[in-house]
């Protein structure tokens, strides 16, 4: 797959290489083909829950979790720490389970 856009830090425009789901090369270009900007991913190092999934909820499943991880990386955030608010010991276990 070959994505090309514009690298974040100058604009200029950039072609990248991915093969096997890594990237493989990153090359300044000569021709703009789009306004998409290129850039690392977010990292946020603190989120309770997303799209109305609440980590700290009694019945969090694995599926909840994964739900709320695709959402975050279809807007840039790469890695998070999922939080868990102050609540009764048992729900915080669970949670972090």
């Amino acid at each position: 797959m070959t994505l090309e856009g514009l690298f974040y830090l100058d604009g200029s425009p950039v072609v990248i290489d991915i093969e096997n789901d890594k990237i493989s090369s990153i090359k300044r270009s000569d021709s703009k083909k789009n306004d998409l900007y290129i850039a690392p991913g977010f990292i946020d190092n603190q989120i309770n829950g997303y799209v109305s999934v609440d980590f700290a909820r009694s019945d969090l499943t694995v599926d909840d979790v994964a739900k709320a991880t695709k959402a975050l990386w279809r807007v840039g955030v790469t890695t998070y720490m999922p939080t868990v608010i102050t609540s009764s010991t048992e729900v915080m276990l669970k949670s972090c389970a």
